[in-house]
């Protein structure tokens, strides 16, 4: 049979040195530490993130990291657990197409936690975020979208692993460690998607849980603790209990691929709307045609959206929300709140707007079906086709393969949007001076500590 799937992991794990990583590579990481800290602060006081942080900061203990936006110290186990929920709980960070799943909030948080605690360069933290978004690529890959049908939420679940992956790397742990930081981190796999249905404020509990589970994983692991040896591809393993994927005969061509993989970042997007992705391919074909034909909510009759199963199953229920969180993952409501703000940036989502009966108007007339196209691209594109018709009678439709955002659109403007895209979310937190200084601070992360950027996140 081989090595044991952990083995492979943690070879790769403590293989994966800065020396030998791409100028690419480390860039792109340094744009996700950037994107995932942005969004962070931005939902430092929102949702989940403020009864998290008050609950976790009256237990308290020893001062080891910092909470991002408020600058007070706690166990790295309870900083990751806290940043990681507030990193989720606007549903703007970062993702990877064939994981099905959002790898910067659960690997970014706690490796920053464990950096911070142990006093490690950026240099260090960069080399064990490539190590935690390849464990997470990996595993995602490898189970989806089998996974995501019977209802898990990969970030949570396959999150686990990552940020036990990238916490193992800081720690300087022995293979044998890695491979029992992994198997630890597996028994705590959990997310249940129900929490897009209703709840939704919990569902930034799974990105918080697994970062914890990562960092506890890791640590235990270091201690002495076993776990076991067929986490992965055992009788009662993660595959066969997470996955209608049986065998490795399926799951070990994908994850030899993906544990090769130069550049770990090929297949992710960063966020330009605070919505579940699902909803993205939608609502930018919807702007293109308002932009287009200078429309707005006013001359439009219907709406009519064709795009990929998976989105209608995860964003297609709700039509008018109740509430913010749920907002984010309806594509009728996000769709029509676009067209009548102009973007869906974080500032979007207020209890005015939710509650804009010309907005919910607007939702009612938006139409959903699976369009035959996009099912059969899924999940190599996800994509959208929207016709609006106006009130005169006329149609316009667009269609979109890929969200704004997706590396795979070569979209050469995606770097300056991101840029906008942090600076504005930190700056609901920090100042404008200090909003720069930690811009500037993570894109020269190799020649800084992690305490350089902990410093500056509140």
């Amino acid at each position: 049979m081989g090595k044991a799937i952990r083995e492979r992991f943690a070879d790769f794990i403590i293989g994966t040195e800065y020396k030998d990583l791409p100028e690419e590579v480390v860039y792109q990481t340094k744009l996700c530490v950037l994107d995932l800290l942005g969004v962070a602060l931005a939902g430092s006081n929102v949702g989940l993130a403020p009864l998290m942080t008050d609950m976790i900061c009256e237990i308290g203990g020893k001062e080891e990291a910092t909470i991002i936006g408020d600058g007070r110290k706690l166990p790295a186990l309870s900083a990751a657990l806290v940043n990681s929920v507030r990193g989720h709980t606007i549903d703007y960070d970062d993702g990877h197409r064939y994981a099905g799943g959002h790898p910067g909030v659960v690997v970014i948080p706690p490796a920053i936690a464990i950096a911070e605690r142990e006093n490690l360069t950026g240099k260090a933290l960069i080399e064990s975020v490539v190590a935690g978004y390849k464990t997470f690529i990996c595993t995602g890959t490898a189970v989806n979208p089998s996974h995501l049908k019977r209802g898990f939420h990969t970030t949570g679940t396959v999150g686990a692993f990552a940020a036990a992956g990238a916490c193992a790397k800081l720690l300087g742990l022995s293979k044998e460690e890695t491979e029992n930081a992994l198997a630890i981190a597996g028994l705590q796999s959990a997310g249940l998607l129900e929490a897009l249905v209703s709840g939704q404020m919990m569902k930034a509990l799974h990105p918080g849980k697994a970062a914890q589970a990562g960092v506890m994983a890791a640590v235990l692991a270091q201690r002495g603790a076993v776990g076991p040896e067929l986490i992965f591809e055992g009788d009662k393993g993660f595959f066969r209990a997470f996955s209608d994927v049986h065998g490795l005969t399926e799951i070990s061509p994908g994850m030899e691929k993906n544990l090769g993989m130069i550049n770990p970042y090929s297949q992710m997007y960063f966020k330009f709307h605070a919505t579940c992705r699902a909803t993205h391919a939608s609502i930018d074909a919807a702007l293109e045609i308002c932009k287009e034909q200078g429309l707005g909510p006013r001359n439009i009759q219907e709406i009519e959206i064709e795009t990929f199963p998976v989105a209608l199953s995860l964003c297609g229920d709700i039509v008018c929300p109740d509430t913010i969180l749920a907002a984010k993952f309806s594509i009728p409501f996000s769709v029509a709140m676009a067209i009548s703000t102009g973007d869906l940036f974080v500032d979007k989502f207020t209890e005015e707007n939710i509650k804009n009966e010309d907005i919910k108007a607007l939702a009612s007339k938006v139409k959903l079906s699976v369009g035959q196209e996009w099912a059969k691209a899924y999940p190599e594109k996800r994509g959208a086709s929207v016709t609006i018709k106006t009130n005169s009678g006329q149609y316009f439709t667009h269609s979109l393969p890929f969200a704004i955002g997706a590396r795979e659109t070569e979209d050469s403007g995606s770097v300056d949007r991101l840029m906008m895209k942090f600076h504005s979310n930190s700056s609901l937190v920090l100042s404008e001076e200090q909003s720069k200084q930690l811009g500037d601070s993570i894109m020269n992360l190799e020649n800084l500590s992690v305490r350089d950027i902990t410093r500056l996140v509140y």
